[in-house]
């Protein structure tokens, strides 16, 4: 399968996964996979607060801290929704160095999330390994007062 069509397949499902929910169909479909950053930037701001904030809830980013302060401008709010697409596009896995796909309603959680693009990690016997070593591992951290 293409690179394209593979991408054309995750936003598919993406969209499926929003059901009848047509304001984050709306929003998703803005997203042009094959577009620079900047390009699907201008896009996504287009929209306003009350049309993404759906979008961003659905795609599980979080809005609010725990006192329901807003953790999030108009712009870090299009940059993090389209880090949150662009996650669920085919990615090669650094480890296998195979083409994978994090599903949206995947029934097992990836191993690893990146704090700062939002991908998870493949499950190839690799990505296990390092996890189950880190797991095991005895891991203390040192503090002294000055």
């Amino acid at each position: 399968m293409s690179d394209q069509n593979s991408n054309e397949l995750a936003i598919g499902k993406l969209l499926l996964c929003a059901g009848t929910n047509e304001i984050v169909k709306r929003v998703i479909s803005a997203f042009n996979f094959s577009a620079s950053n900047l390009e699907n930037k201008k896009s996504l701001s287009a929209f306003k607060l009350d049309m993404l904030e759906p979008c961003a809830e659905f795609l599980n980013l979080e809005l609010a801290d725990s006192d329901g302060n807003k953790l999030y401008t108009k712009d870090s709010l299009v940059h993090r929704i389209l880090l949150a697409l662009r996650a669920f596009l085919p990615s090669e896995c650094l480890e296998c160095n195979e083409m994978y796909v994090v599903e949206f309603d995947a029934d097992q959680e990836p191993l690893y999330h990146c704090h700062m693009c939002y991908r998870g990690s493949h499950d190839c016997s690799a990505v296990k390994g390092l996890h189950d070593a880190l797991s095991s591992a005895s891991i203390s951290l040192l503090s002294s007062t000055v």
